[in-house]
């Protein structure tokens, strides 16, 4: 959009930056039993460990796994287990993989840690502000050619720019997705791509 005054033009600039993701993270649930609080506990921690050494050697550091919550209660099923059943405890992990050629085999490698549950995968860009700024860029060059070639058409001259604002104006799309199927020996993984989008008002003086 354009705007004209005695003194000033406003006008937008646009600009969308599609870019390969190069990170990615998931969540993961782990149950552990036992015939008290404190053992199922033990028992949901060991299988952690577990887990979290395979993807260690995978090259995914520990500091790279984060354990978000841990909940442990009496099993609703307590009736119907032995004694050493009667409690539980459920450890929920993220695993974030900075390296995508390595995440379907981070995936699997949790799977197979008979887990009790695995969410979908988040992408994301390790470098997003490089990005966002290259993007607002591209949208003030965008702006300064649509202001010259309207000008140009409606007689105006446009002289030094007065304001440049580009707050409050970014926006993240994330497009394609993988849903894990540990179950599946191929899986389909969708396109991968962030959509960084830019709108940045130029105000001209004329």
């Amino acid at each position: 959009a354009v705007r004209f005054t005695a003194a000033f033009a406003a006008l937008d600039g646009h600009a969308e930056l599609v870019v390969p993701a190069n990170e990615a993270s998931f969540e993961f649930q782990i149950k552990g039993s036992g015939p008290s609080l404190r053992l199922a506990t033990v028992d949901a921690t060991k299988r952690l460990d577990a887990i979290v050494k395979r993807l260690n050697v995978l090259g995914i550091p520990s500091a790279r796994i984060q354990v978000s919550s841990l909940n442990s209660s009496e099993s609703l099923e307590k009736a119907f287990l032995s004694s050493k059943e009667d409690f539980q405890a459920i450890v929920m992990a993220t695993v974030h993989v900075d390296s995508l050629p390595i995440l379907s085999e981070a995936i699997y490698t949790v799977a197979e840690g008979h887990i009790h549950s695995m969410g979908s995968v988040d992408y994301s860009l390790r470098d997003y502000s490089t990005y966002e700024d290259r993007a607002k860029i591209q949208a003030i060059a965008n702006a300064k050619q649509l202001a010259s070639r309207i000008a140009l058409e409606c007689g105006v001259t446009l002289k030094t720019i007065l304001n440049v604002d580009a707050s409050n104006t970014a926006g993240l799309h994330i497009r394609g997705g993988l849903m894990p199927v540990p179950d599946q020996d191929v899986q389909i993984i969708n396109e991968r791509v962030i959509h960084i989008s830019e709108t940045v008002r130029i105000v001209f003086g004329i």
